[in-house]
């Protein structure tokens, strides 16, 4: 499946909950998901964030309700629908201790 594919199914179907439009796009053929939980919004009843999925010809991200925190709300009342982008990778370094013992001259 294509980026544009993936962007006209999940603009056509207007889900109001990431879950949905990921199950979407796996029932149309598998996807690979290369992130999750990036771009974390909290609200008082629920939460947001983007997935990240490989396709054929690129990355797209796919923002929408993943959290509710609510037992009385559905992902419909919400308010949020669900809405893609393309991605591109952006590769980052980051840093950690060798030996946790040496960290604290322990």
């Amino acid at each position: 499946m294509t980026v544009q594919e993936a962007k006209e199914l999940i603009i056509k179907s207007e889900f109001y909950d990431l879950p949905s439009a990921l199950d979407a796009l796996d029932d149309m053929q598998a996807i690979k998901i290369v992130a999750e939980e990036l771009n974390i919004s909290k609200y008082r009843w629920f939460e947001t964030s983007t997935t990240v999925v490989e396709l054929t010809d690129g990355y797209l991200g796919i923002h929408g309700v993943t959290t509710i925190y609510s037992e009385a709300m559905s992902s419909g009342d919400c308010g949020v629908r669900t809405t893609c982008s393309e991605y591109e990778p952006y590769i980052t370094i980051s840093y950690k201790p060798k030996e946790y013992e040496n960290m604290y001259n322990e």
